[in-house]
């Protein structure tokens, strides 16, 4: 496998978007999060307010990266 530019970019990409994603899990732990899946959180109940203002939350160490999460309760998991 060669590596390019391309793959080099898209790692740091997926590499920043894990540590953001390990970020809110643990600003996450007062809810009841029963897991996550790549870039979604999954908590049981309704805490649609409190999960998009965790997830929005830009870190230190990511100033001025744009974040937006999007938020949505349903009775099971599903995309």
């Amino acid at each position: 496998m060669t590596l390019t530019a391309g793959i080099l970019i898209q790692n740091a990409t997926q590499g920043t978007a894990a540590d953001l994603m390990r970020e809110c899990v643990v600003r996450s732990q007062h809810l009841p999060v029963i897991g996550h899946v790549h870039d979604e959180l999954l908590a049981e109940g309704d805490h649609r307010a409190e999960v998009k203002r965790l997830m929005e939350i830009v870190p230190q160490w990511a100033a001025g990266l744009p974040i937006k999460a999007e938020v949505k309760h349903e009775r099971r998991y599903g995309k």
